[in-house]
């Protein structure tokens, strides 16, 4: 053994302990080598110790495994392992030294004394995942903080809407509404300008009982408080603050560039969500919804760098985004046309679980009678308009500007029977694309008889044996010695984690007739049947969670790059605890696969 030993405590999950824990955990710890070959621990043993790698390399082996003992972890500096030996009295698995290594050793005495002193470190070792993850999310959160720096111009002021004083009230109060602003700017050569907000206009006839007919003029109030358009947000509002006000103009030089009202002062710092939804609601073209819509890859990247949960995220990106393409049918569909159709998103859109935007994936029901060409005509404008707003063309044509992905219910229903009757990969592609099917603007009830129809047809065993297939086809990238696999541009998270959970939950979904798009959703149904565990749910879910974060963050930070792989992401070069976390939730992958095997009579 060695003196003077110093382990780092900066580093989950010793970084829970208080200063006393890390105190005692330092003067009870011991360095020790083990020759290459050596056993650290044996399966069935009663452990004597906790272990930290401190140099070399040590492999875990699963004595149970089909066909004999066979490794299943690789353990690198700073991996701990032996703690489940040291809590339950025994080892489930053997550890043994791959070359020369040191190891920490933490006798199992004051191991157990501080996950019993110590909650929030015991917690780490009796709660598992779900724990680890929540310290992560921490650890980014305390990187990133929230820095007050926002400029005026990093938001969006509300156009200047002019009117002249010997405007009618009436005349004003309709300007309001066609220009969706909250107020109006009054334009007096000897008064100076002065600002009329729509809680004036309405006091003024329910209060003061003036006519519609009577001019806007004596209404304006003055002085206007103007802020510069390059100032730090927050002078707007400890300007709106003083002076007892709800908006200020803004102004750049000597030119008036908008006004900003307080509610979107405050959703910037909470968010520049609402600005988002302000900017659609304004929208009176597409180049201005494209204009909004370019806001929200900054939004998701600010709000998942200050630790914004996945879940919420997404919940937050798909009411957005169908603001997005709700305003765009409005502004592309012929208003006669907009009662006749239904705009649905497929896949992971219509599980609201897209973040940054992929390919569009979408379809159209129409009414029975309405004329194709017509059709054909809309679709082809809403098309490009949504690829004007970031959605670029898909390359599998799953989008509304191919005829075969739109049609009325009796001529969907016929494609859904063709595609079930012929199960090739791309008919059961399709079929699973379809199934998550959202509708987000149009006559919504068009699409209703074609998603029930479609449920009860994939509701067949046949169908659903062959659903369940393609959610084994991919392996995960995990390998007999439990390392986690690198391919040529890093590792797959979509073939390897989250297609085969997402797809896998979709399959008993339609099993159980659940009609939840969401996985997290389904998942919970699931759970709440009896089809999952309740364990093996939560697991899932955090599994799913976790390969969605990481691969938004390498598809943040690898933005804009022409040779970005948005999947991959490389786990050798992911904190110790990501990685650490990722093996974990590759492994419940693989357990997932094993149950659908079964659940569906699938061969391997």
């Amino acid at each position: 053994m060695l003196d003077q030993v110093d382990i780092d405590t900066s580093h989950p999950p010793f970084d829970l302990l208080d200063d006393a824990g890390k105190a005692t955990l330092k003067a009870a710890v011991d360095l020790v080598f083990y020759p290459a070959e050596a056993t650290i621990l044996h399966a069935e043993q009663e452990a004597e110790a906790a272990f930290v790698v401190a140099k070399g390399l040590v492999q875990a082996f699963d004595s149970r495994a089909t066909g004999g003992e066979r490794a299943f972890a690789d353990l690198g500096p700073g991996d701990l392992f032996g703690s489940h030996a040291v809590l339950s009295g025994r080892a489930r698995h053997s550890y043994r030294a791959a070359e020369e290594s040191l190891c920490y050793t933490i006798p199992a005495a004051v191991f157990r004394q501080l996950t019993e002193q110590q909650p929030r470190f015991g917690a780490w070792f009796l709660e598992g995942m779900a724990v680890k993850r929540r310290h992560r999310q921490r650890e980014r959160y305390a990187a990133s903080g929230r820095a007050l720096i926002a400029r005026i111009s990093d938001t969006q002021p509300a156009p200047l809407v002019r009117v002249k004083p010997e405007t009618a009230i009436a005349d004003a109060t309709r300007k309001l509404k066609q220009q969706r602003v909250e107020c109006l700017i009054v334009e007096d050569p000897q008064l100076g300008p002065g600002i009329v907000t729509r809680t004036d206009l309405l006091e003024a006839m329910a209060l003061s009982f003036q006519q519609p007919s009577d001019p806007v003029g004596p209404l304006a109030s003055r002085p206007v408080i103007s802020v510069e358009r390059n100032a730090l947000l927050y002078e707007a509002l400890v300007r709106m603050t003083e002076h007892h006000i709800e908006r200020v103009l803004v102004h750049e030089g000597d030119q008036l560039y908008g006004t900003l009202g307080m509610a979107e002062v405050l959703a910037h710092y909470s968010s520049a969500s609402h600005l988002i939804a302000l900017e659609l609601g304004r929208a009176q073209s597409v180049a201005q919804v494209a204009d909004a819509a370019t806001k929200l890859p900054h939004l998701v990247g600010t709000l998942f760098n200050q630790g914004a949960k996945m879940r919420f995220l997404m919940d937050l990106v798909s009411a957005l985004n169908g603001r997005i393409l709700e305003r765009l049918y409005q502004l592309c569909v012929p208003p006669p046309l907009q009662e006749q159709m239904a705009l649905l998103v497929l896949g992971s859109e219509g599980r609201s679980e897209q973040l940054l935007r992929t390919d569009q994936d979408n379809a159209l029901v129409l009414a029975d009678d309405l004329d194709p060409a017509a059709a054909a005509q809309a679709a082809a404008t809403l098309s490009a308009a949504i690829g004007q707003c970031g959605w670029p063309p898909c390359p599998g044509q799953v989008m509304i500007s191919n005829p075969q992905w739109r049609g009325d219910a009796p001529t969907w229903q016929e494609r859904v029977q063709r595609w079930i009757a012929e199960p090739d990969a791309a008919a059961m592609m399709n079929l699973a694309i379809l199934t998550d099917a959202r509708a987000v603007a149009g006559n919504r009830k068009l699409a209703e008889p074609v998603l029930a129809s479609l449920r009860s047809a994939l509701g067949q065993d046949l169908a659903l044996r062959s659903m369940a297939h393609q959610a084994i086809e991919f392996h995960t990238p995990l390998s007999w010695f439990g390392r986690i696999k690198h391919g040529e541009h890093g590792t797959d998270l979509k073939k390897g984690a989250i297609f085969p959970i997402v797809h896998g939950l979709r399959t008993l979904s339609l099993a159980e007739q659940i009609e939840a798009r969401n996985s997290f959703q389904r998942a919970d149904e699931l759970v709440t049947r009896g089809t999952l565990s309740k364990a093996f749910g939560r697991d899932l879910q955090q599994s799913l969670a976790l390969c969605m974060r990481l691969r938004l963050d390498a598809q943040l930070r690898h933005q804009g790059e022409a040779s970005a792989h948005p999947n991959h992401v490389q786990a050798d070069q992911l904190p110790r605890l990501d990685r650490e976390l990722l093996r974990d939730a590759l492994r419940i992958v693989g357990e997932f696969q094993d149950h659908l095997r079964q659940r569906f009579r699938l061969e391997n």
